[in-house]
């Protein structure tokens, strides 16, 4: 299988810009890397059909009814756990799937209303799956980061849904569609589109970001830029420094993800590195080290087989 070619030092430059401001025009990208401004048109459509970074739209959690963030491990008996893996993909609740190399066979992160509904989830949806035969829960207590400019975006990966009837009327998710498609579409397109005017586009627009109910966001392919390995670590952590760990691990780029969680395991993290060799070093030399680290556990995701990348936490 031919590999696909990756962005070039041009590439990253404009991807970098579009991350720092989703919106920034064509021109002021120009300027800043003093090329033309039709070539950053061009090298923007280019990313994006060669699926490699797409502005789109992104809805927080708990605007559209998730109060609840359940991190599981799933232990599968007797089938491959690829197929497993696509059946708990469809499950609209479930966030990301990923096969794991480890002491489990799939890490999958689920979006509940509320206790209740998270065990409606795991006993009418998740259980009557052939071939699980233990569902381990991790619950959320707390996001304390949560990155979301990574993502799968080939086409057919279940990475995006229709935005759900409690975050506006029709043409306020009629806009958030539109978004989703390309993030940078302008408002005179969408006003065409729609067949409402640009200041109504602009007052939805100003209400939903007002309310953080969505922002644009630049995604980029994480395999594309560097990342080989991703991590999901469990940690023990000293109650009285739990505080301070956390604040380290925010500090370091590679963790994607925070979590203070119910449980002996009181942290848990995402981390990515450019190789398996790289995240061990990460484990072993900067956050096992850290004072209060008493245990830890790590998977290594070997495959996504979804990732919701138009969901986040927005505080």
């Amino acid at each position: 299988m031919t590999q696909k070619a990756g962005p070039d030092s041009v590439d990253l430059r404009i991807i970098d810009a579009v991350r720092a401001d989703p919106q920034v025009t064509n021109k002021e990208i120009a300027q800043k890397l003093g090329v033309s401004e039709p070539i950053v048109g061009s090298r923007i459509r280019q990313l994006s059909e060669r699926n490699i970074m797409r502005v789109t739209a992104q809805l927080d959690i708990r605007a559209i009814g998730y109060d609840l963030m359940c991190l599981a491990t799933i232990h599968i008996e007797g089938l491959p756990s690829s197929g497993i893996a696509a059946k708990i993909a469809e499950i609209d609740e479930v966030f990301s799937v990923n096969l794991c190399i480890g002491n489990a066979d799939l890490f999958v992160n689920i979006l509940a209303q509320d206790r209740h509904h998270l065990r409606r989830i795991i006993e009418t949806k998740l259980s009557p799956i052939d071939g699980i035969e233990l569902v381990d829960t991790h619950i959320c207590l707390e996001i304390v980061k949560l990155r979301s400019d990574h993502g799968e975006l080939s086409p057919g990966s279940p990475s995006l849904a229709a935005p759900p009837a409690s975050i506006g009327d029709e043409l306020t998710q009629n806009i958030i569609r539109e978004l989703q498609i390309d993030g940078r579409v302008s408002n005179r397109e969408m006003s065409r589109k729609l067949g409402v005017s640009e200041g109504t586009i602009r007052n939805r627009l100003k209400k939903l970001v007002d309310d953080k109910a969505m922002r644009l966001g630049a995604v980029t392919d994480p395999r594309l830029l560097g990342v080989g390995a991703v991590g999901f670590v469990l940690m023990a952590v000293r109650t009285r420094q739990t505080t301070r760990v956390i604040e380290e691990l925010h500090r370091l780029e590679e963790v994607i993800f925070i979590g203070f969680m119910s449980g002996i395991s009181n942290v848990a993290i995402l981390a990515e590195a450019e190789s398996l060799e790289h995240l061990s070093e990460l484990c072993a030399d900067k956050i096992r080290p850290m004072p209060g680290v008493l245990r830890m556990s790590t998977l290594s995701l070997a495959r996504s087989h979804k990732h919701r990348y138009d969901l986040i936490r927005i505080k």
